[in-house]
């Protein structure tokens, strides 16, 4: 890895055909940004979902609360990425629409601040089995 570079997902360019990268900030407290500074940041089974219309990173593994931390509420939950608007909306329509995948690739520090690395793009070998299923489909009254 890299200097600055916390964690990365070697595997995730493997899995999906990148259309298009996002830079997002995340929103993190405290024990958290130590925590990942420490490495100790997996990204192998995180994945991206939407909620309320903003980008939710879950299921990053290895966030664990510092000895110093006085109180850790969840040490798994799911964190919010700062994204612009209309890269939010961008996201969402190749992901709803296109039925593209989203995966987090890298964890790293610009300037300071811990940014994610975010591909999307079409998912290798399964993109072409669910076009060939939806062509063979018949629909009713359509000859």
């Amino acid at each position: 890895m890299n200097r600055g570079v916390f964690g990365e997902n070697k595997k995730c360019s493997s899995r999906i055909a990148v259309a298009c990268k996002y830079e997002a900030g995340m929103a993190l407290r405290g024990w958290e940004v130590s925590s990942i500074r420490a490495s100790s940041a997996s990204l192998l089974c995180a994945t991206l979902r939407f909620a309320a219309g903003r980008p939710v990173l879950d299921g990053v593994l290895g966030i664990t609360p510092r000895p110093t931390c006085a109180r850790c509420p969840r040490s798994a939950r799911p964190i919010p990425l700062l994204l612009h608007k209309a890269e939010t909306i961008r996201m969402e329509v190749c992901l709803r629409r296109k039925g593209d995948a989203a995966m987090p690739a890298a964890f790293y520090d610009k300037s300071g601040y811990i940014k994610c690395l975010i591909l999307v793009g079409r998912r290798i070998g399964v993109r072409h089995t669910a076009t060939s299923a939806l062509c063979t489909l018949r629909w009713p009254g359509i000859d």
